[in-house]
């Protein structure tokens, strides 16, 4: 997160990085511009959740999917064509169903049995 956004040393990115060995880590930051800081209003937790699910659910599909290159002059190397993928939403949506299935307004749509439909 050093120098790309603040300064956040000791956190599990920097534990996986020296357990692991691994060249790449990720971190979510999850919504407020500036206000709120790291504690949001009532009024924002859902929504940045749904942000946050559908987020998630965009990058396990592209994982899925494979790799892909972003399109470089073609002296470079070649870049295969850019694939076109369309992830619906994990979260409930008023206007349409979430995986074929209507959600209950009262039960909750579990993200971690919709990733194997993605």
């Amino acid at each position: 997160v050093k120098g790309i956004l603040h300064v956040a040393s000791g956190g599990s990115m920097d534990w996986v990085k020296g357990v692991h060995n691994v060249n790449l880590t990720i971190t979510y930051e999850m919504r407020d511009q500036g206000r709120y800081g790291f504690l949001l209003p009532d009024t924002q937790i859902i929504p940045s959740s749904e942000e946050f699910l559908d987020g998630l659910a965009v990058a396990i599909a592209e994982l899925r999917a494979g790799i892909v290159t972003p399109d470089l002059p073609p002296d470079t190397f070649q870049v295969p064509p850019r694939r076109q993928l369309r992830v619906p939403s994990i979260v409930p949506q008023p206007d349409h169903n979430t995986f074929g299935q209507v959600p209950h307004p009262r039960r909750p749509v579990s993200p971690l049995s919709s990733f194997n439909r993605v």
